[in-house]
């Protein structure tokens, strides 16, 4: 069991971390600067907003069941790395925001604020949790639980269409460049 103190510690620690990375993207601050593709990072952040979703969804089933709260603490704690790893990719995405096309820069901008929210209400249940751990039942939980299925949700669904509309897009525009040059 752990005392005061360090509870108080690994708390303090675990809203720094879900919300590293969100800062982190934020200032544009990555020590290891890679020129990416946006959209190849849009292809790799749908794909981590589809886990996060997934995760964020079993979450919420077990608001309604009796399972410990440490089973709560392991699965808020996959979703944080979720958030984190999109942290990552949204600030790989702000970096090549330059060079990016305008469905790609409205896709950061609608990408930004859901992590953030999202990241916000992650903490939320993490500090619910460790102020509250036989708590897992109660209204407010469950309110930051459901909130959080239907933020992810919202983004998977965003990212999902920004990569499929750019895809038809490419297509489209390869396609008339055909009919152009009467290939």
């Amino acid at each position: 069991m752990y005392s005061k103190q360090q509870k108080i510690a690994s708390t303090r620690f675990t809203r720094l971390s879900v919300l590293a990375a969100f800062v982190f993207c934020l200032t544009g601050a990555s020590s290891v600067a890679r020129a990416a593709d946006p959209a190849s990072l849009l292809a790799q952040a749908r794909t981590s907003a589809s886990q996060l979703n997934q995760d964020a969804t079993t979450m919420q089933s077990f608001a309604g069941n009796r399972l410990s709260w440490k089973s709560h603490a392991h699965q808020i704690n996959v979703i944080k790395g979720h958030v984190n790893r999109m942290g990552e990719i949204l600030s790989q995405l702000h970096e090549a925001r330059g060079d990016a096309s305008q469905v790609h820069q409205r896709a950061i901008d609608r990408i930004s604020p859901l992590l953030q929210e999202i990241a916000s209400n992650t903490t939320a249940v993490i500090d619910h949790l460790n102020e509250n751990q036989g708590h897992t039942w109660s209204p407010t939980y469950q309110s930051y639980v459901s909130e959080n299925a239907r933020l992810t949700s919202e983004l998977s669904g965003a990212i999902s269409n920004f990569v499929e509309y750019d895809k038809t897009k490419t297509r489209m525009d390869q396609l008339e460049q055909k009919l152009n040059t009467g290939e």
